[in-house]
């Protein structure tokens, strides 16, 4: 059984944008700096954690047809 990388690359992209969309809530207890770090953190989170979603299934898709040819 292969581990499920594309599930856990999906989530760890939904955490980042559900962090990113709620970072804001931390505005009064933190700064507005802070904030603003954590937003471009999980933004850059998010996108990475795509992208490499995105480079697996590629490469999934790649060895299926190279495996059938």
């Amino acid at each position: 059984m292969n581990f499920p990388w594309l599930r856990v690359l999906f989530l760890v992209g939904w955490l980042a944008s559900a962090g990113r969309r709620s970072a804001y809530h931390l505005w009064p207890h933190v700064g507005l700096e802070v904030v603003n770090a954590l937003v471009v953190i999980a933004k850059v989170v998010e996108h990475a954690a795509l992208l490499l979603a995105v480079m697996v299934m590629l490469a999934r898709l790649v060895l299926r047809f190279r495996r059938r040819s």
